[in-house]
């Protein structure tokens, strides 16, 4: 496989979705925070522990903190998304998640060559971006090394605990897929797309969604 085309899952409750669909972006944790900023984007229900949100603003990637990108996953079965299908406790996320189904939350998918063709800054990271040894690649070069080793990885164990990180927002535009869990989800999506005047394939993919 070509790194260009490796997938970015990026997940979010089905709450915070008309939002994101509404300002036309995911928009990163700084931007959500900035009270001077004229965003639509509301976070109803966030993901991330207070802890772990408090840890990737004080962590940096070059000039910026973890929290001015935009976190994907490189697995639809990533480490931090199965504890939410299995509703187990974790220290990087929100420990009221613990009461939410898989179904509530829907995948926002993208790949390599959709946010560089944003002329967006990529980085990956080899592990959780706020942790103290995870190392990044925000070079290209180096981005791309780093996600032909973790292809080469034949345990995918790797791709499991991987971040790739988008400085600032991305645009609903650049998604290839939204994945739901069931036709009835899929058709509320859509409507709420065709709300919003975007037009995005949304698949109804219950293996992404399967308890863990």
């Amino acid at each position: 496989m070509r790194v260009d085309q490796q997938r970015l899952f990026h997940v979010t409750h089905t709450r915070n979705l008309p939002s994101i669909l509404s300002g036309g972006s995911i928009l990163s944790d700084d931007l959500l925070s900035d009270d001077d900023a004229e965003l639509s984007a509301v976070v109803e229900v966030p993901l991330s522990s207070d802890e772990n949100r408090d840890a990737r603003r004080r962590i940096t990637v070059d000039d910026a903190p973890v929290s001015a990108y935009v976190p994907f996953f490189l697995s639809p079965d990533a480490a931090v998304w199965s504890s939410i299908r299995s509703r187990e406790p974790n220290v990087r996320l929100n420990p009221d998640l613990v009461r939410t189904s898989p179904t509530d939350y829907v995948m926002l998918v993208a790949t390599v060559a959709s946010v560089r063709a944003l002329d967006s800054e990529l980085v990956i990271a080899d592990g959780d971006a706020a942790a103290g040894l995870t190392r990044f690649a925000s070079d290209p070069a180096q981005a791309d090394r780093m996600l032909a080793r973790f292809a080469l990885d034949e345990s995918g164990a790797q791709k499991l605990v991987a971040e790739a990180l988008v400085r600032g927002e991305v645009p609903v535009s650049a998604l290839s897929i939204i994945g739901v869990s069931s036709i009835k989800q899929r058709e509320r999506v859509k409507q709420q797309l065709a709300e919003a005047g975007l037009r995005t394939k949304v698949a109804a993919h219950q293996p992404w969604f399967a308890s863990s």
